[in-house]
């Protein structure tokens, strides 16, 4: 039972840090946009006006997943020391789900930048 408490605070603490590069990705993708708009509008733009790259709900849920559970192979790794298989499965999880993640930020990113577009013309008028 010991175990699986460890287990579940390692992936817990794991999670929390993750939402801190989560913030900082959105902050960046936020810049990204803002920047490929400037670079086509730079005399058109409007003040006081920012860009803000909002995820989608699959996006937070397999980020959810991907470190939770990245969370549960380094606990499963550093509570079960000779046993190498269940960690390396739930890794493996972990990569495939992250790969997930990775997809939707890039399908997302059009979505948000086209959104983000049609917010600046408005402010524009």
């Amino acid at each position: 039972m010991q175990i699986v408490m460890n287990v579940e605070l390692v992936a817990l603490v794991s999670l929390a840090a993750s939402f801190l590069l989560l913030t900082k990705l959105h902050r960046q993708l936020s810049h990204m946009i803002e920047g490929r708009i400037y670079l086509e509008r730079s005399q058109n733009w409007p003040v006081g006006v920012h860009a803000k790259y909002r995820a989608s709900p699959k996006e937070l849920m397999l980020h959810i997943a991907s470190f939770g559970l990245l969370g549960i192979a380094i606990g499963l790794l550093v509570y079960l020391e000779q046993q190498l298989l269940p960690p390396l499965i739930v890794g493996a999880l972990a990569l495939v789900v992250f790969y997930l993640l990775t997809k939707e930020i890039r399908r997302n990113f059009p979505i948000e930048e086209a959104r983000n577009r049609i917010f600046f013309e408005k402010q524009k008028r």
